[in-house]
Order: structure tokens, then sequence, then C-alpha cells
């Protein structure tokens, strides 16, 4: 009898754990409740897909720490930055999270005020892009739409691939000093194919003609300016704004004289655990 009570309680509680569970998830994953920041890239991309073709891709974008993270956690102690260990673990900690450790909730408060803001894009189909980006934009539309646009151009584009292929193509017989200055060079030629892509993209979605201009300039007036040598694999942003500005009156002639309707209809998940926003092309 005691065990029949028991096993009807254990029922009744893991039914109700259950139930809870249900309840809860939908709740910590809806759209609505997610993070600002989240919500503004929905709305970017989202107003990008009205008027380009985003590929038939799931693409999805996460925001994290980034990588003054790991010189922080180097600091406190919790990794070593040398030749076995990188700390990276650090530079994708979840900003939205709590963690058990508070060395790691204060290295969290420390990257979002200190980081200087990236955003990155994998060949595998995410974006990440580090909390403090937000910050130093103050999560203007304006400031983030040529950033999103410009990673995204590297996914659709297939740029780790193309880029590899055309460095095994040419570099064939290269030692590896011009071998490294070549892969450098073609970075930077992608790069500003991607600035010139996400340009025509932001143009397509009705935003302002001198949006990636004013990007590429506010960008000029936080970054320090470092020496131009070979390796770089971005070109300085003199020279990316100047190549903006020279392509401007050409795809806006472009775009009034093609007069494309292109629309990608997107469907989108929000994972709060996973700490991923995604978006699915509806085939």
């Amino acid at each position: 009898m005691k065990f029949k009570k028991l096993f009807q309680a254990l029922i009744t509680t893991s039914t109700l754990f259950l139930s809870t569970y249900l309840l809860i998830k939908p709740i910590r994953n809806s759209q609505l409740f997610m993070p600002s920041e989240y919500q503004l890239i929905k709305k970017i991309v989202n107003k990008l897909a009205d008027n380009n073709d985003l590929g038939q891709r799931e693409i999805g974008f996460i925001i994290s720490t980034g990588r003054v993270a790991s010189y922080y956690a180097k600091d406190v102690g919790l990794c070593k930055r040398d030749g076995k260990e990188s700390c990276a673990y650090h530079s994708y900690l979840n900003p939205f999270k709590k963690y058990p450790n508070p060395k790691i909730n204060e290295i969290i408060r420390l990257s979002y005020l200190s980081g200087s803001g990236s955003a990155s894009a994998s060949s595998l189909g995410t974006i990440a892009i580090t909390h403090s980006y937000f910050r130093i934009t103050e999560e203007k539309e304006l400031l983030m739409v040529c950033t999103i646009a410009h990673e995204l151009a590297h996914i659709l584009n297939l740029d780790t691939s193309n880029d590899s292929l055309r460095l095994n193509e040419e570099a064939r017989d290269f030692d590896d000093k011009k071998r490294e200055e070549l892969s450098a060079q073609i970075s930077r030629e992608t790069e500003t194919n991607a600035d010139l892509y996400a340009q025509w993209m932001v143009l397509k979605a009705g935003y302002p003609t001198n949006t990636c201009i004013k990007k590429m300039e506010h960008t000029m007036q936080i970054r320090y300016m470092p020496k131009e040598t070979k390796l770089d694999t971005h070109p300085s942003i003199p020279k990316r704004l100047r190549a903006l500005k020279e392509e401007l009156p050409i795809q806006i002639k472009a775009i009034v004289k093609t007069n494309e309707n292109e629309q990608t209809k997107l469907r989108w998940t929000y994972d709060r655990d996973l700490n991923m926003l995604k978006f699915i092309p509806n085939k």
C-alpha cells in the first residue's frame, strides 16, 4: 500500500515537473521576451529580406562576450594564454546568462564595457556579434545594418571556400612567406567585396543612401588606425570608406535601372539556452 502511494506521488510529481517544463520552455524561447539586441537583429534582417535574396541556408546569430573576455580570464587565473591554451572558451560566454562563478560574471560585465566590438561569419552559417558592439552603436539600426549585411555577404558568397580554393591555385609554387602574403591580399579583396555587397543590399532595402558610409565613418572615429602591412587581412578603414563612396553612385544607378524585386520570406526561431536566433528561408 505504501509502495502504491509512493508510486502515485512519483507519477504526480513527474507529471507536474513535465507540465511546468512544457509551459515554461515556450515562454523562455518566445521572441517577444528575447533580449533587445536579438530583436534588433531580427528587425534588420527582415528589412533586408524584403528586397534581397538571402539564399536558402539557415543562418544563426549569436551574441557573445568577444575576444577581450579571454584576456580578463587570464588576468583572474581562469586560463592561460600560451601555446597550449587560448582561453577561447571565455570569448564565447553567453552575456545574458548568470554563472555560478562570480569571476565569470565580472568578466562578462567588463567585456561589455571595454570591448571594441566586432562581428564575424562562419562558413557553417553562423554570425557572431560581440555584446559590446551593441553598446558602441547604441543599438542604432543604421549603425548595425551594414555590419549584419557584411557578414551575411560572406556566407552568401561562400567566401571561406572560394578564398581557400583561389589561394591553393595561385600559391601552388609559393614559399610560406609569399603564400601568407597572398592569403592576406585575397582576404582584403574579399572584405572590400563584402563591404560593397552589403551596401548594395542596404540600398535595395530602402535605407538612406549614405548608411554604410556613415557606419564606416563611425568606425574610423572609434578605432585605432595601425600601420598597414602586407599581412593585414582587412583593408584600412580609409580605403574601405573610399571604396564605398566610389561605388555608391554606380550602385544607385544600377538599382534604378534593374528595378529588381527580390524577396526572401523567413521563419525565425530563438533558443535562450543555446543563445541563438536563427532564420530559416521558406523554400
